[in-house]
């Protein structure tokens, strides 16, 4: 793999860290509640309000119980990166305390302009591993637009 510039990434690294830190907090409920709970309540939410409100503080500096992990590339058709982390589960499991893991995959794709899908890729991630860990709740995304999304 040919080595790049980081700075060619750096629209995809400084939306994917304002996505990072982005809540939707009490926002979600008070909607929520104002729709009369809809069905597809995160998908509403995800249309009108995106990610939520940027935390640019989080995004910006790790606090000492934190991990942020950064990569960037490019793939050609077929390729996949895989990235094998291993996460401290045994030292995380001796307190009860609340954890999140928070995965975002930014992307230029090609695009095909001439059709209605003008997407020319499609990307994702899978967290194989981490699930007996961790509960698999999406918070602040609903799926179907994220797969719909660059992010």
């Amino acid at each position: 793999m040919e080595r790049t510039n980081i700075a060619s990434y750096a629209a995809l690294l400084i939306n994917a860290m304002l996505v990072h830190g982005a809540e939707w907090g009490e926002l979600f409920e008070k909607f929520n509640m104002a729709l009369g709970n809809p069905p597809r309540a995160t998908d509403y939410m995800y249309r009108f309000f995106g990610y939520g409100k940027p935390n640019i503080e989080k995004a910006v500096e790790c606090a000492k119980n934190r991990i942020t992990l950064i990569g960037y590339g490019e793939l050609k058709d077929g390729q996949a990166h895989l990235f094998d982390l291993p996460l401290p589960f045994e030292e995380l499991s001796r307190e009860k305390i609340l954890r999140r893991m928070t995965a975002i995959m930014a992307s230029f794709c090609p695009i095909t302009p001439a059709r209605q899908a003008y997407r020319a890729a499609q990307l994702w991630f899978s967290l194989e591993g981490v699930k007996k860990h961790l509960i698999d709740k999406r918070i602040n995304a609903d799926w179907t637009a994220v797969r719909r999304g660059s992010l």
